[in-house]
């Protein structure tokens, strides 16, 4: 008889102030874990946020219902890293696509501050500075510091016989606790997929043929022409 894994796993299609957080994980059982403190990972923390404050009535009971996990101190630190180190001026996705569950809040957030000449037409694509700053507007304004965990994840397991927690998270500082509903909100930069044709290239060309994760125009050096 195939035994049935409960595991649930959604795929998510200038810094923060310093981090507190209301408790200490270690030995704790928390409902619902995010792993991953990026775009999709805060955005969708912030949405449960909405949702969770309708069903109990108050807000600060989320805080021992979610957490949020990152390897980083802060939350889109990763999201920051690579944008910056590809040259990214502008997105490419439209002005509601973010973080925050009001749709046109990117829009509202550049009125106000007199800076729509960086929503680029004709879908109002926000500059990459405007976008990082619109999304720390909407962290420190719901406060998503308390439920964010500089927590790096080294071992995810279903133990048998847990019932109500049956998910054991572990840190690489083997720091662990329970949760009952597990998010992966991670992308691929930990798991990245080259194509086999490219192997042979990678090997000859390391240091030009590269992953987008890797890549870094501050730290590339300029092709010379033969």
């Amino acid at each position: 008889m195939r035994k049935r894994f409960h595991f649930y796993v959604l795929r998510i299609t200038h810094y923060v102030s310093p981090i507190t957080q209301m408790l200490n994980l270690n030995h704790q059982n928390i409902p619902i874990a995010i792993i991953g403190g990026g775009i999709h990972g805060v955005s969708l923390a912030m949405r449960m946020l909405r949702d969770m404050s309708k069903t109990h009535g108050t807000e600060p009971r989320a805080a021992k219902h979610l957490v949020i996990l990152d390897r980083y101190p802060h939350p889109l630190t990763a999201w920051r890293r690579k944008t910056e180190g590809q040259g990214m001026a502008f997105l490419r996705s439209p002005a509601v696509h973010h973080i925050s569950t009001n749709p046109l809040g990117v829009v509202e957030y550049a009125r106000g501050r007199n800076r729509t000449d960086e929503l680029a037409p004709p879908y109002s694509q926000p500059s990459a500075d405007l976008f990082l700053d619109f999304c720390l507007h909407e962290i420190e304004r719901q406060q998503i510091g308390r439920f964010y965990y500089p927590f790096d994840v080294a071992t995810l397991r279903w133990d048998k016989g847990s019932r109500r927690f049956p998910f054991r998270i572990i840190s690489k500082r083997n720091e662990g606790f329970r949760a009952r509903c597990v998010i992966l909100a991670i992308g691929s930069d930990d798991c990245p997929y080259i194509p086999p044709e490219f192997a042979p290239w990678r090997r000859r060309f390391p240091e030009r043929i590269l992953h987008s994760r890797d890549f870094d125009l501050r730290t590339l050096e300029p092709v010379r022409k033969p």
